[in-house]
């Protein structure tokens, strides 16, 4: 189905009033924003969203990225215990990662996570201080990766809702259902 201006403005003021819900796959949001070029969303769209794709991409590179320096300070800091902490990190990154593409996913735990980890790393705890420093850059890729379809998931709902032709490009992978409040 394709839908003209009207018709789009009908189903986004619907949508304002509480009336519809416009939902994304976390899934593919990503996958919209790392795998299709902005070359063709220019052209289908006639916007080229540089910022959401630069958001996107750098939560999607930095996410392993930081895991890398995380395992690498490490080993500076836990030196043979580096062995084991490795592989535990890898494997709880890997276990995370899972769970963010899942809708229930939230950013603020992780987030909260992050900001008590830094806070402690700054206050200076003294020996504490390298450890709470490798457990911040830890909880950052974590956070990266959540960021990731977070981020891609709530720029595309706001990407379709603005624009007419990337709803209608993109409606085959949008889920608009009628809410309680409709029915009432």
């Amino acid at each position: 189905m394709t839908f003209n201006d009207g018709e789009h403005a009908e189903v986004i003021a619907r949508e304002a009033r509480g009336e519809l819900a416009i939902g994304v796959d976390r899934v593919f949001a990503r996958r919209f924003y790392t795998d299709v070029p902005l070359r063709e969303i220019e052209q289908k769209t006639g916007e080229t969203p540089y910022i959401e794709k630069l958001i996107v991409f750098s939560a999607f590179i930095g996410s392993p990225a930081v895991l890398l320096a995380a395992s690498a300070l490490t080993v500076l800091v836990l030196h043979w215990w580096a062995a084991l902490a490795i592989p535990a990190g890898i494997l709880g990154w890997f276990l995370y990662k899972l769970k963010s593409p899942l809708g229930r996913a939230r950013l603020t735990p992780i987030s909260v996570l992050l900001a008590l980890v830094t806070t402690s790393w700054l206050l200076d705890l003294g020996s504490l201080r390298p450890v709470l420093g490798v457990s911040a850059a830890y909880v950052l890729a974590l956070w990266l990766d959540r960021l990731l379809y977070t981020a891609s998931t709530a720029l595309l709902r706001a990407f379709v809702i603005r624009n007419s032709k990337a709803f209608t490009w993109l409606k085959q992978h949008l889920v608009i259902r009628e809410t309680p409040i409709a029915a009432v």
